[in-house]
């Protein structure tokens, strides 16, 4: 540690980020406790997050990642602690295109500030049921796999 660090805290109680600044990266890991973790001050993206979490015995974990990523500025103040908010809302992105008489969907689930997002639930994605339905009629149902 040099007097030019700064200190990270999540907002999340197990997990990890990844954060790039230049040529240089660091990950950060939480296992329960929300400890501070030294770092260089300075513009840091956030590369990825892993969330996890036990609900109803169920463990999940969102993993998000994308390139630069949102950025946090770390300040040289040894006192002072940089917050990483990660927003743990799970976005499902719907398109239904109808093209030749044939209806053709599209989704995408995105994360913290529109971050590729990998849901698993036990060890495994879980795989989202669909219908389309008018007027009270179901025109169809399936499964979204993805990944």
């Amino acid at each position: 540690m040099t007097d030019s660090d700064g200190f990270i805290v999540p907002s999340f109680d197990r997990g990890s980020v990844l954060l790039v600044s230049g040529h240089q990266s660091i990950r950060a890991v939480w296992t329960g406790e929300k400890k501070p973790v030294p770092i260089p001050a300075g513009e840091w993206h956030i590369r990825n997050y892993k969330i996890e979490r036990k609900h109803e015995g169920v463990e999940w974990i969102l993993s998000g990642s994308h390139t630069p990523g949102p950025t946090i500025v770390v300040k040289d103040d040894q006192k002072e602690q940089t917050k990483i908010e990660i927003d743990d809302t799970v976005r499902l992105n719907v398109q239904v295109r109808r093209m030749h008489g044939k209806l053709h969907f599209g989704f995408g689930i995105t994360g913290h500030e529109g971050m590729g997002l990998s849901v698993i639930k036990d060890e495994a994605r879980p795989v989202p049921k669909w219908e389309v339905s008018a007027g009270g009629e179901k025109l169809g149902e399936g499964d979204c796999r993805y990944g």
